[in-house]
């Protein structure tokens, strides 16, 4: 049996969201000017985030999206950092439970 091994990107794709965008329309950010999610403090557009409703569908999407298409930026409440974590931990868990 020939043995696997799959890159991040790979992982992620298994991760895919039916995404429709249609959370957007209800995001706290709807308005807000976007270069406060790619700022270097992260803090001003994450309190953004904590007063959001689709904080989860938007973080899902940034998620989803994988590391070949970078979100980048702040998105759920989250930052690239935060996000690159959040995929690596799913991906760990991912190939600890293949067995």
């Amino acid at each position: 049996m020939m043995s696997r091994t799959l890159t991040l990107a790979q992982e992620m794709s298994f991760s895919q969201i039916d995404d429709d965008g249609v959370w957007r329309e209800d995001a706290a950010c709807r308005g807000v000017d976007p270069n406060l999610f790619w700022a270097n403090d992260t803090a001003p557009a994450k309190a953004v985030c904590s007063e959001c409703l689709v904080r989860k569908q938007c973080l899902d999407y940034a998620l989803a999206l994988g590391p070949s298409r970078r979100a980048g930026g702040v998105w759920g409440g989250k930052d690239e950092r935060e996000i690159r974590r959040m995929r690596r931990r799913t991906l760990e868990e991912r190939r600890s439970n293949a067995g």
